[in-house]
């Protein structure tokens, strides 16, 4: 006997990357998985990394011959592959030769993120003003989606001196009131670590800022000698 098979083969789940968000950077490995909604008894799926060449991506079965893991037979290299979105392409064959397409894109990020600009709204304080500090970076970070400010008093680091800034993306403001006790000499560390997880530590700035809560006083006050 003989069976008829019009329907094109599909993904019933997936595709799902190895890695979320769909970042990566040099040194890693891309891996995607997947479920068919029918065997592919004659032939594995031909999946393929796409970028200036088409990279393969061969794939194996699991215990269900409707699951697979198509992975890259080598690490991405930072210096042979271009920056940005580009497609993991997935093409299917079953029995009967009917065909079915999937793809999912992911992005590649060799580049460290760059701290542009790390500034106080003023150099100075005094108590019961409101100490604004921005922060400006390169890129949409990864994590909770912000950088890692240090702050030190005179040498010291000040745990929990800024709550959680205001802003979003690529620039970050964070703010407090300032109060007595304060005073001295601040300066300031960023790290940052972006979606693919390139990372760059204790970047640092020249401004800092100074509190001065302490009003002045008159030390000394004397007449003057009688000529």
């Amino acid at each position: 006997g003989f069976s008829i098979d019009k329907v094109a083969p599909y993904l019933a789940t997936g595709p799902t990357l190895n890695k979320g968000p769909a970042y990566y950077k040099a040194g890693e490995t891309v891996s995607v998985s997947f479920t068919t909604n029918e065997d592919l008894d004659l032939s594995l799926p031909v999946v393929t990394l796409n970028t200036t060449a088409t990279l393969p991506m061969p794939c194996t079965a699991g215990a269900d011959t409707n699951d697979y893991t198509c992975t890259m037979t080598r690490a991405l290299l930072g210096t042979d592959l271009p920056q940005g979105q580009v497609s993991v392409s997935i093409s299917l064959k079953d029995a009967a030769q009917n065909t079915g397409f999937a793809s999912v894109t992911v992005t590649l990020d060799n580049d460290n993120p760059t701290l542009l600009a790390a500034t106080p709204s003023q150099a100075s304080y005094r108590a019961g003003e409101t100490l604004a500090y921005t922060v400006t970076v390169s890129e949409p970070l990864g994590g909770t989606g912000q950088p890692t400010v240090r702050i030190y008093k005179d040498g010291g680091i000040q745990a929990g001196f800024f709550g959680a800034p205001t802003g979003t993306d690529t620039s970050f403001t964070y703010t407090r009131t300032v109060a007595g006790g304060m005073d001295g000499t601040y300066t300031e560390e960023t790290d940052l670590a972006d979606k693919a997880g390139n990372a760059v530590a204790n970047t640092g700035t020249a401004t800092g800022w100074k509190i001065d809560t302490v009003l002045p006083a008159i030390a000394a006050l004397g007449a003057a000698a009688a000529v």
